[in-house]
């Protein structure tokens, strides 16, 4: 009947408030408002003792988190990995994993005469974003700004920022449904080259059935949810496996034993992303298995058992995978059946 879901739509209308604030600093309401908030307002904490209408205000920055991007002027303003500010792309961000010697700030990647420098853009990214970055326009005027992604001339509106929650609800509910043997990421799983273990591991990871201490803390089992190897608040899945220290080491000596490279598209559909056809299928034979390497890893730690070493988790992850694969690539091998001479019958005489 057409019925709108008033959460969502309250969300929308709070977060036009919240763009009221981004684009008119200097209003009257941006000033009175200012005493909650002395950074920037999408980084903005709420305080202990904060009023109801800065914690709706806040309530509403959920829709801008998700549709506001940084258009490049001068890119002076820009972080490259931590905005949103390629349009269209994957999470706004770049997938090309930050190294070290990567540029910190968009500005890093212009000319003088305020173009793309293309050589950089090949040095630093991967092809997928270097193209995309190429064909980001660069705006004149004076600093960079602040846009609504969803929108062809960058206002935020109400109808749009709607439809991005309410799809984003749907999604959520959808993946909180039990999968069954006909769901597609279920098929992909079991076409994997990999160990059957590796395999029923990965299909774990995919409907989140690990007992993290997130999960465990908030179903009340863990008093504590942080990790014990990097202090991180929140040891999730994806932190055990990409993110904590631990894992940043695996994954570096696997770039240099294997030479894969793990592609992160989006923090909310990584594990999914890792199925499709982003990476070769032996790349993805060798992420698989190093990921549940490390999470024996993980669970030996928890434990106080002896761990297996880095490296030759690592040398264990990158032959598993190559001979699982090597051995799925070769053709079948009928044997070859002697033929049994049969009896011919005798002719008859005239």
């Amino acid at each position: 009947m057409g019925f709108r879901d008033l959460r969502c739509f309250n969300l929308a209308m709070l977060g036009k408030q919240g763009w009221r604030l981004i684009t008119r600093p200097d209003s009257l309401c941006a000033k009175v408002l200012k005493d909650y908030h002395d950074i920037e307002f999408m980084r903005a904490t709420r305080k202990r003792h904060a009023s109801s209408t800065w914690r709706a205000i806040l309530a509403g920055r959920e829709a801008l988190q998700h549709g506001l991007i940084r258009r490049v002027v001068n890119g002076q303003s820009i972080e490259i990995w931590g905005d949103r500010w390629i349009s269209g792309h994957f999470g706004a961000k770049p997938i090309t994993h930050r190294e070290d010697e990567h540029p910190i700030h968009v500005s890093e990647l212009l000319l003088p005469n305020g173009t793309w420098d293309e050589q950089v853009l090949r040095d630093q990214f991967l092809p997928i974003d270097a193209a995309t970055i190429k064909r980001q326009p660069v705006g004149r005027g004076v600093a960079d700004y602040w846009a609504w992604d969803l929108e062809r001339f960058g206002i935020y509106t109400v109808r749009s920022a709607y439809k991005l929650l309410h799809k984003r609800k749907f999604e959520y509910v959808l993946a909180q449904q039990p999968s069954t043997s006909e769901d597609g990421h279920w098929k992909k799983v079991w076409k994997l080259d990999v160990p059957p273990k590796v395999g029923v591991f990965w299909w774990r990871v995919l409907n989140e059935f690990l007992p993290m201490k997130q999960e465990l803390h908030r179903r009340h089992v863990e008093p504590i949810s942080f990790c014990e190897v990097c202090g991180d608040p929140e040891e999730s899945i994806k932190h055990v496996l990409l993110d904590c220290t631990v894992a940043r080491l695996f994954w570096q000596h696997i770039r240099e034993a294997a030479g894969v490279k793990v592609l992160v598209q989006n923090e909310l559909t990584w594990a999914v992303d890792l199925l499709s056809n982003l990476h070769p299928r032996r790349d993805q034979a060798v992420i698989m298995c190093g990921m549940w390497a490390l999470w024996m890893m993980r669970n030996k730690r928890q434990h106080g058992e002896l761990l297996m070493p880095i490296h030759q988790a690592v040398i264990w992850a990158r032959d598993t995978a190559y001979d699982l694969w090597q051995l799925r690539q070769q053709p079948t091998q009928q044997e070859n059946r002697r033929e049994v001479p049969r009896r011919k019958k005798p002719k008859q005489e005239d």
